[in-house]
């Protein structure tokens, strides 16, 4: 029950609001869902101040799904309180290519679907786009987008999955705010990614059985590292290097230093261009995502080259691929998968030890990429 003998300080009448908004907030978590509250004119004598008030309180609570009210009843702890809010946090880009981030996603919102078919009291999502253009014309001190923070701050949200992490200070707030799990290359703890490595050194071996000696490599994610040959263009040189073939550093194009703005299929469409012009005498193409493969082809028909045949490829791929419907040339693609079923399955269980006060990996988690297709 409220405490009677609280007393009101002296403060400020947004403030006065917010500590009955606490107090009721407090109240109502003590004696749980279906619990009726004291009328208005009992919560105005409690508090000592006019029903204008108390209704600003109650609406708060009632946006919050905390309460709910009923004509002629009364004033209701909602039965679905103990209901944890996960925030859904994605780029602007989302949407502007195919490939594993935007898979992840359309992934993660069918299995939030799920899971409140499951237990509608249980969890609940609201989905958020981190926009950087208007949260840096706010405040220096906002870390994402203003809405966002301010539902983080106010205890509105219980935990975030995020799509987009721009830098790791953006990423150390929200681990130290709220339990947090990132589909990042940024960061350690509480990330979850595809691993990259793995995938080129598939894709690399998978070319050397297939006779090709001069493989070239199309990269490029993380534009934050500054390092010329970070950990996974090391894995294809040292896998050229074991088995004696040749290897220049120019049959490495990696974007990941440039700021072009452009898809990832004009991407490829340019790496191909200019890594073939170089290097004519390339057998074959380790590509990092499927997207970028799909400008690669249309690069290799334009320069009269066979997809496949003249030049074999070797490409990220995933359930729903763009790949996939290459018809003419899919047969000749060498295919490496990444789940991105279990990429999604794996954040909910980081997520969900997060939340519970259990402890996670200090390392980031990588998912592992397999070969579902060879070529011929």
């Amino acid at each position: 029950m409220v405490k009677t003998e609280d007393k009101m300080v002296k403060t400020g009448y947004g403030e006065k609001i917010q500590h009955i908004i606490n107090e009721l907030k407090k109240c109502a978590f003590e004696k749980g869902p279906e619990w009726k509250l004291p009328t208005i004119s009992k919560l105005c004598s409690i508090f000592s101040t006019t029903p204008i008030t108390i209704d600003k309180a109650l609406s708060t609570l009632e946006r919050k799904q905390i309460i709910y009210r009923t004509r002629g009843s009364g004033i209701y702890v909602s039965p679905t309180i103990f209901q944890k809010t996960i925030a859904i946090v994605f780029g602007w880009n989302i949407f502007s290519y195919s490939g594993v981030s935007k898979e992840v996603f359309n992934i993660l919102l069918k299995k939030c679907e799920e899971r409140i078919q499951k237990n509608t009291e249980k969890e609940r999502f609201s989905v958020y786009l981190d926009i950087p253009e208007i949260q840096n014309d706010l405040s220096s001190t906002m870390h994402t987008h203003y809405q966002l923070q301010r539902d983080i701050e106010s205890g509105e949200i219980d935990g975030v999955i995020s799509l987009i992490i721009r830098d790791l200070v953006q990423l150390s707030w929200f681990q130290k705010t709220i339990p947090t799990v990132s589909f990042s290359m940024l960061g350690k703890k509480g990330t979850v990614h595809a691993d990259f490595k793995k995938l080129i050194e598939i894709g690399t071996n998978s070319l050397i059985k297939e006779k090709c000696s001069k493989i070239g490599l199309i990269t490029g994610f993380d534009y934050l590292r500054k390092q010329k040959y970070h950990g996974d263009i090391k894995g294809y040189i040292k896998t050229i290097k074991d088995f004696g073939l040749e290897y220049k550093p120019e049959y490495i194009w990696d974007n990941r230093m440039e700021e072009r703005v452009e898809t990832l299929e004009e991407t490829g469409y340019r790496a191909t261009k200019e890594i073939l012009t170089k290097n004519k005498n390339l057998h074959g193409l380790v590509i990092t995502h499927d997207t970028m493969t799909i400008g690669a082809i249309a690069a290799m028909q334009n320069m009269g080259i066979k997809p496949g045949k003249d030049i074999k490829i070797a490409t990220h791929s995933n359930k729903y691929s763009p790949v996939l419907n290459l018809n003419m040339y899919k047969n000749n693609l060498i295919l490496i998968e990444i789940d991105t079923d279990e990429v999604v399955n794996k954040i909910f269980d980081l997520l969900e030890r997060q939340m519970a006060g259990k402890k996670i990996p200090d390392r980031k988690i990588l998912i592992q990429p397999y070969l579902i297709k060879s070529g011929r």
